[in-house]
């Protein structure tokens, strides 16, 4: 039984494919005008299941938005902040080199 989590939709167990990145990937923060800077964590590794993976692959970041937006808002609220968040956080995983493989 597969374990893993899609890491866009949160959706529990359903993660089917694994996005693994390299490691000279973009780092994603939060920063304020102070200049303090808090960078998120990215292992590099970013599990996606069979709605969210067409998504990134078509480089689809509505959509992907969306759906996060749709599965996600049922367990938090989610506001314009998180949306950038996982605007820059996803966008690491389309427009950068990626191996795509089954889990």
């Amino acid at each position: 039984m597969n374990a893993h989590d899609c890491d866009f939709c949160n959706l529990k167990g359903a993660a089917r494919w694994l996005y693994t990145l390299a490691d000279d990937r973009p780092l994603i923060g939060l920063g304020n005008d102070a200049g303090d800077v808090v960078l998120t964590p990215d292992d590099g590794k970013w599990h996606a299941c069979i709605g969210c993976a067409p998504r990134i692959d078509a480089k689809d970041m509505a959509g992907l938005l969306q759906r996060v937006a749709a599965h996600l808002g049922k367990v938090m609220p989610i506001g314009d902040f998180h949306i950038a968040l996982f605007s820059a956080q996803f966008a690491t995983v389309m427009e950068f080199t990626a191996d795509k493989t089954r889990v």
